[in-house]
């Protein structure tokens, strides 16, 4: 039986993925490559929550949340993986080298798998700081937590993938983006 009928922004547009978030309160749909949005909607009332969701330029081809439910990550052909806090907002931006097909969470929400036509599966390390913040945070971000994240993610070494940006695509140098230029980035967005 069909429970609900989503209408993207553009009539040609469809919804090429579908994630529930764990609590079962909210469900995401990604577009297709002439909407390339992730929508969120309210399971009880089936409408949708704020505003689309904009980042990537092509099919939005998976959605995952993470077992808290705090994080979505998303997949496109456009050749990135995309982590989003539940707010809306972008926070790190995973560039592979071919389109991407299929994201998800490990179990404890710690590394985000991708994979695609490659036939290589990626493995992206999840900010520490981002993998216990509360809900509420995740949900309603402040300035201020904004900046220390930034910090405590750009300013360690650690074991992230590159490239890794808060707006675009940035390389790397050494396995990490210098604190400097990830600010300038983040202030882009």
């Amino acid at each position: 039986r069909r429970i609900a009928k989503f209408k993207a922004a553009i009539d040609s547009a469809w919804n090429s993925s579908l994630a529930w978030t764990p609590d079962g309160t909210r469900l995401f749909s990604g577009g297709s490559s002439s909407d390339p949005t992730i929508r969120e909607w309210d399971a009880s009332t089936w409408k949708q929550v704020g505003e689309p969701w904009r980042g990537h330029t092509d099919n939005v081809s998976a959605i995952a949340v993470n077992p808290t439910g705090t994080l979505v990550a998303t997949a496109s052909s456009d050749n990135h993986v995309r982590l989003w806090r539940l707010s809306g907002q972008c926070i790190a931006i995973f560039m592979d080298s071919r389109s991407v097909s299929f994201v998800t969470f490990s179990a404890d929400g710690r590394q985000i798998f991708s994979g695609g036509v490659d036939t290589r599966t990626s493995e992206w390390e999840v900010p520490a700081l981002m993998v216990d913040a509360p809900k509420e945070q995740a949900s309603e971000p402040e300035p201020s937590t904004q900046s220390r994240f930034f910090k405590k993610l750009f300013d360690v070494v650690g074991t992230v993938r590159p490239p890794i940006s808060t707006s675009a695509p940035v390389k790397a140098k050494s396995g990490k983006i210098p604190l400097e230029e990830a600010l300038l980035e983040a202030q882009k967005v």
